[in-house]
């Protein structure tokens, strides 16, 4: 699937609006009863009367009715969207020929088996943005886009089937920030790929098959700021300092889903220091070497979740001062170094959620005095070390989610921290939950009351003696022992407790009552207590709390 092209901005010169470009899938296209090809008859192209607008012109969209198969519609000022499907090589004439003069400035097509562009068949049009896609196009030439040489600012050709660079038919739209080539059949972007286009920024290849990037494929775009490589076949080898050559401005880098793998070191990816953005998630990725990524001083987010990286070594991320969010999430790490994370001091977001942490030790954080969010869900972890976070004055956001935490005295600083900290949310200070001891299989760590503690007097809270289970016991009859001897109807049948145990909807006890036993009904005026009514009292009743 190709990723859909979301948020196009380009300025619109001459009535100073904004231009958003939205990509519907091909799928979403076809298939949903909300669709465009949907909405209108199929046998009649619509265009919904929305007019717009704009300084002290108004706008209205255009009234086209003579197109079989196709639907249209104009969802924001100056732009016309169409879905269907060509019956014949002179559908998209007849379109752009009735849109001269209509003032149209995005034209979004995804009109089928329109294998060919004709030439010059955007003459007469003042567009600076062109989408087609889904149409089966596999050639442009250097007169498909004749008469948008002076306005195009943004052009897709997405899901189609080029097969190379249409490098000619690039050469003359000077004024391209964007280009969106995604899900294509590329498998080569050979040297000087693309012609000179001083003001493109924005580049999207994702979603072809490219293999093989030859040096100074992109020397001829000084000024591209966003390049996108997701799902492709690149395997280290390519993103070299040569194949990247030129980019001197390259902000945002994006390989998710290629072949990366093994460990990064110091020669990986090392052509492109000016990158803020490096995102390598969904590889193959296995460690993270020291000084890995020392070249890319200006690094603030970097992506490495959904790899196999179970080892992090010392001062790995040397150099990266300005890094400010590291995503580590689905990987294989156990334990970290208290210098893995070293030389990173403005590192506000630390995501380690589904690896395989065992425990969180001070060290984990010790470094980071900026880090505002820490993810450590669905880990392995069953101990924190007293006091782990105090290292982390700023810290805001905390996921303890999905962990087999130990509750024993060993935790009762965690709960008091956990509910004296005035930042994190309610749910955040409930998603730490018990696992062990069974009495306490999933209870969140904030509502076990603890009763035989002492302060000391460095307001460390200890356990004064292990007796959680008697707590447990203290904490519930506290509440509930007066209630217990009100509304009941009295039967010589005995009911026993068997079992009781948290779950996500709350306490959840199993009682034994005898077959015997008259119905009866429990009643309490608390209103964080309800008891379900045991109808004709069967051997084991489940009550929930």
């Amino acid at each position: 699937m190709w990723e859909e092209w979301v948020c196009l901005t380009a300025a619109l010169l001459a009535m100073q609006v904004s231009l958003e470009v939205v990509r519907v899938p091909l799928t979403a296209a076809e298939d949903s009863p909300h669709s465009f090809a949907n909405q209108t008859s199929p046998s009649t192209m619509r265009l919904f009367n929305v007019s717009g607008e704009i300084g002290n012109k108004s706008w209205s969209c255009p009234e086209v009715n003579f197109l079989e198969d196709v639907s249209c519609i104009c969802d924001l000022p100056h732009t016309l969207r169409c879905r269907g499907n060509a019956t014949n090589n002179t559908v998209l004439t007849a379109l752009t020929q009735s849109l001269i003069g209509a003032q149209v400035s995005l034209l979004d097509l995804s009109i089928h088996h329109v294998s060919v562009l004709p030439d010059a068949v955007f003459q007469g049009l003042q567009l600076l943005g062109l989408v087609i896609s889904s149409a089966g196009i596999s050639f442009l030439n250097v007169r498909t886009f004749s008469g948008l040489e002076g306005s195009l600012a943004a052009l897709a050709i997405p899901s189609n089937s080029l097969t190379k660079i249409p490098f000619e038919a690039l050469q003359t739209l000077t004024r391209l920030q964007r280009i969106d080539l995604s899900e294509n059949q590329l498998e080569e972007l050979p040297s000087r790929a693309f012609p000179t286009l001083i003001q493109l920024h924005s580049l999207s290849l994702a979603g072809n098959k490219i293999r093989l990037i030859q040096p100074e494929a992109f020397v001829r775009l000084p000024q591209m700021r966003t390049l996108n490589l997701n799902d492709n076949k690149l395997d280290a080898v390519q993103i070299s300092e040569r194949n990247l050559w030129g980019l001197h401005v390259l902000r945002e880098l994006s390989l998710q889903n290629n072949l990366l793998k093994g460990s990064i070191t110091s020669k990986f990816i090392s052509g492109a220091p000016t990158i803020t953005s490096l995102d390598l998630s969904r590889n193959a990725l296995t460690s993270i070497a020291t000084g890995a990524l020392s070249t890319y001083g200006n690094l603030q987010v970097l992506d490495l979740s959904h790899n196999q990286i179970d080892v992090i070594e010392d001062n790995a991320l040397q150099h990266l001062n300005k890094l400010q969010e590291l995503i580590l999430n689905h990987n294989r790490v156990v334990a970290i170094s208290g210098w893995s994370f070293a030389h990173v001091p403005k590192l506000t977001t630390l995501r380690l959620a589904d690896n395989a942490l065992l425990a969180v030790t001070e060290d984990l954080v010790h470094k980071l005095p900026s880090l505002s969010t820490l993810d450590l869900g669905a880990n392995d972890i069953t101990f924190l070390q007293p006091h782990a976070f105090n290292s982390t004055p700023n810290l805001q956001h905390l996921s303890l989610t999905d962990n087999p935490l130990h509750c024993d005295c060993s935790l009762s600083w965690l709960r008091v921290w956990l509910l004296r900290d005035a930042a994190l949310s309610l749910e955040e200070k409930r998603s730490a939950t018990c696992a062990t001891p069974p009495h306490l299989q999933n209870a969140p760590l904030v509502s076990y009351k603890a009763k035989n503690y002492v302060m000391l007097e460095a307001e460390e809270l200890k356990c004064a003696e292990d007796s959680s289970f008697h707590d447990y016991q203290d904490f519930y009859s506290d509440y509930y022992h007066d209630a217990a001897t009100q509304g009941m109807r009295m039967s010589e049948a005995e009911i026993s407790l068997q079992m009781s145990r948290w779950t996500d909807a709350g306490l959840q006890l199993v009682w034994k009552v005898d077959e015997k036993a008259l119905p009866y009904a429990w009643t309490n005026e608390s209103p964080s207590v309800s008891f379900d009514s045991l109808p004709s009292m069967a051997p084991e009743t489940t009550t929930r709390v």
